[in-house]
Order: C-alpha cells, then structure tokens, then sequence
C-alpha cells in the first residue's frame, strides 16, 4: 500500500501560546485581500502555520470551516520546508467565499513572507 501526504502533520502547527506569541511579537506581516499574514523565521526545518479566527467572524463551523480551507490550501502549497512560522488571519467575514480564493491569497501571501525572509 502507498502511503500519500492526505494529512495535516503535527510537526507544521503552531500549538503553544508561546509560539503565536513569539510570531506577533516580530511583527512582520503583510495582507492579500482576504488574510493578514503574520510571520518570522525559526530554529527548526519546517515551516509552520497557526491560524486565528475570532468570534467575529462567524459560528462555530463557518470558523472551522476556514481553517480547514486555509490547512489544505497550506498543505497544498508546502512543497519546499522553509524554517519560518506563519499566522494567518482572516481579514473580514465573507460568506460568498471560495477555496480558490482562499488557496491563491494563501500561495501569494506564503510567497511574499518567503521572499521578505530571504528565501527563494
């Protein structure tokens, strides 16, 4: 049996209060037009995301729902380990929202924080 990348691994999450802390503290970022980026480079070889998505923005499953969309857009994408963390915001509420739209913010804001930190 093969076995794919269908998964989320545990190693490319932010957990700890500590870890999203030390992300806002940099306080480098940037936005597309549906999320603000957060970011800074770190001591391991795999870059990780954390997401935050606050009460504001909806019900429990419509919260839910983004991070899923916003972990497989990441999962999608993470074709090069780059060692930096990332937190990614939701700008605002949309309810009309689509993955594709998601995923191409995701990719080009993913893109820029490489850049910025000096990757290619």
């Amino acid at each position: 049996m093969e076995t794919t990348k269908n998964f989320f691994p545990q190693t490319s999450r932010l957990r700890s209060k500590s870890d999203f802390s030390n992300v806002f503290l940099k306080k480098r970022s940037h936005s597309g037009r549906f999320l603000r980026c957060y970011y800074r480079k770190n001591s391991l070889s795999v870059t990780r995301i954390g997401i935050v998505v606050g009460r504001k923005y909806g019900k429990a499953h419509e919260r839910n729902k983004f991070k899923r969309i916003v972990r497989e857009a990441f999962r999608l994408y993470d074709q090069q380990n780059f060692p930096m963390d990332i937190v990614i915001l939701p700008l605002k509420r949309n309810k009309s929202l689509q993955y594709e739209d998601l995923s191409k913010d995701i990719w080009q804001l993913l893109r820029k924080s490489y850049k910025r930190l000096g990757y290619h």
